[in-house]
């Protein structure tokens, strides 16, 4: 008779999402619009404007209060303008918050945004308000994807 031996399981709490940022939503984006929306992304097109995305992300356990474990937020960042990120923890009416702030305003390139633990309120939401600048020539600035792991 064979015997067989699994791996340990991994006990971390941490239950992790990634989104496309093609489920952020334009705010503040013109008319005609200065972003536009890829499977890959969204970009700001704009050479003159800066667009506000807001991405949303699901909260899998309504009722705890436990929050985010660790988030991040991936872009491609050109020009000189920086990347400004706020990651908000909603209360069930928005009528309180958590907010951590982060911005970019190094080199160039394919960057990331990373959090740390923050709170949620029962029957909350959690968001990203993103500041996506305009570049004067191409490459653009594009939002690519986030992560929320939240703690159970």
């Amino acid at each position: 008779m064979a015997s067989f031996v699994l791996p340990a399981a991994d006990a971390s709490a941490e239950d992790g999402k990634v989104y496309p940022a093609a489920f952020c939503e334009g705010a503040l984006v013109g008319n005609p619009p200065v972003v536009s929306f890829s499977v890959n992304g969204v970009t700001n097109n704009s050479t003159t404007n800066s667009a506000v995305l807001v991405c949303p992300a699901i909260k899998d356990n309504v009722t705890a209060v436990t929050g985010i474990n660790e988030a991040n937020f991936r872009y491609y960042k050109a020009g000189q303008a920086g990347v400004l990120i706020d990651l908000y923890s909603y209360s069930a009416y928005a009528t309180s918050n958590y907010l951590s702030s982060k911005s970019d305003f190094g080199a160039n390139g394919y960057k990331t945004l990373s959090w740390g633990a923050l709170g949620s309120y029962s029957g909350g939401f959690y968001g990203f308000i993103v500041v996506l600048p305009n570049a004067p020539t191409a490459p653009r600035n594009r939002a690519i994807s986030y992560r929320i792991d939240e703690n159970d």
